[in-house]
């Protein structure tokens, strides 16, 4: 799942749905790569305590990034 979440979502993310002079320069770069932060935390997380910061940092970017 580690390498899932590093390697395949955000790169798939950005490739998809952003176009190459805009892929570097929009805040959703950013967001992106703070929601796959966010997702290593939930994925590796050892107790519940990090395991809900995780879950409300995705929540928090997914509405970032579906605000933007």
């Amino acid at each position: 799942m580690v390498a899932v979440v590093t390697l395949v979502g955000p790169h798939l993310l950005l490739v998809a749905y952003m176009h190459e002079e805009t892929r570097a320069s929009t805040p959703a770069t950013s967001r992106t790569d703070l929601f796959a932060s966010f997702m290593l935390v939930l994925v590796l997380a050892s107790n519940f305590l990090v395991n809900v910061v995780g879950w409300e940092g995705v929540g928090l970017c997914s509405y970032l990034l579906i605000g933007f």
